[in-house]
C-alpha cells in the first residue's frame, strides 16, 4: 500500500521535530519573507512579542498568483497581529508569507510552521 496524503491532511514527509521556529529581530515597515513555500505545511503560528507595536502578515501572492506588495497604508490582504498577540492559521497556508511592522525597526517577531 502506498502513502496517502493531501494538503491539510496529517502527514510527515519532512522533518517533524515538533515545529519549525523562524525567529526575527529585524522587522521593520518594509515587508520581508518570514516563511518560504512549504508544500507540506498544515498550520502556521505567528507571534508578535513586542509590547506596543503591531505587526502584519500576508501571503506573497494572492489567489490569482498576483504579487502582493503591502505597505503600512495599503493593508489589503494582510492579517494584523496586535502587540503581544498570537495568530494561528491552518489549511491552505503552503505559500510563502511576508511580514512587516506598523512602525519602527529592529523589532522581534516569531513564525512557527508545522507539517502535522
Amino acid at each position: 500500500m502506498g502513502i496517502l496524503g493531501g494538503v491539510g491532511a496529517a502527514q510527515s514527509f519532512a522533518s517533524t521535530s515538533g515545529g519549525k521556529i523562524h525567529a526575527f529581530n529585524n522587522m521593520s515597515t518594509t515587508p520581508q519573507v518570514v516563511l518560504p513555500i512549504n508544500a507540506f505545511r498544515v498550520s502556521i503560528t505567528f507571534h508578535n512579542p513586542h509590547a506596543s507595536i503591531d505587526m502584519f502578515v500576508t501571503q506573497s501572492v494572492d489567489f490569482a498568483g498576483a504579487t502582493l506588495s503591502p505597505t503600512t497604508s495599503a493593508l489589503g490582504g494582510c492579517f494584523r497581529i496586535f502587540a503581544g498577540a498570537t495568530l494561528t492559521l491552518s489549511g491552505e497556508v503552503q505559500g510563502a508569507w511576508q511580514g512587516f511592522s506598523a512602525s519602527g525597526s529592529a523589532l522581534p517577531f516569531t513564525a512557527m510552521e508545522s507539517n502535522l
